[in-house]
């Protein structure tokens, strides 16, 4: 009888063990930007905080919110054989800047949605992302046209056709993240996101899927 109160009383304690452990273990993260917080904006309008200054980047005045759209698309002209170009359309207001700012700081890019890998603005990123073991290269080109208060601006990569991983990104910058990102030499090796001076969290993301 006793034996049999002992093994009850074992049973009991295991169950309540098991039944504590369920859910103590945190879920993995399923992707890189999961584990990183990132999460993606939808094609289309939103707003993004810039800094703002006057003459001087040192000489701050004010954080401020911009309006912003953004389109992303793909295609082969103009592209090397194999290769594709997506296009992210930017469109920014900035007529809600502060009275006393002369101008603002922004920070844009584009990574790798797998890995983190940044991809170097206006030049090569070389063996930036990998398809069925392979390495390629990547190109990227920053162009803008700003007729005030609206500025127009295009961030192209070009990458393989059978690659899907791009993701752009744009929003906020002060002096002292381009004064350090400006000393990082990028011939050197790659760099993923996250090491870079950038404010992740005050940064909008996008796709070309929205996911």
């Amino acid at each position: 009888m006793k034996r049999k109160m002992l093994m009850s009383m074992l049973a009991a304690a295991l169950s309540a063990s098991l039944l504590a452990g369920c859910g103590s273990t945190p879920k993995p993260a399923d992707s890189w930007l999961e584990e990183h917080g990132v999460t993606i904006t939808p094609q289309g309008d939103s707003s993004v905080r810039f800094y703002s200054y006057n003459s001087y980047p040192e000489d701050y005045v004010d954080d401020f919110m911009a309006d912003v759209n953004v389109t992303i698309s793909e295609t082969t002209e103009g592209a090397e054989e194999g290769f594709k170009k997506v296009v992210a359309e930017i469109t920014y207001d900035v007529v809600k800047h502060p009275d006393a700012c002369t101008s603002w700081m922004y920070s844009y890019g584009v990574f790798d949605r797998d890995t983190g890998v940044y991809f170097r603005g206006d030049a090569k990123t070389k063996e930036a992302v990998a398809i069925e073991g392979e390495y390629f290269d990547v190109r990227t080109e920053w162009n803008r046209n700003a007729q005030y208060p609206i500025c127009h601006a295009t961030y192209t990569l070009d990458c393989p056709v059978d690659y899907d991983g791009a993701v752009f990104l744009f929003g906020y910058c002060t002096p002292e993240m381009e004064e350090i990102f400006n000393q990082i030499d990028f011939t050197t090796r790659l760099y993923t996101l996250d090491e870079l001076p950038y404010d992740m969290e005050s940064l909008r993301y996008w796709t070309l899927t929205d996911e």
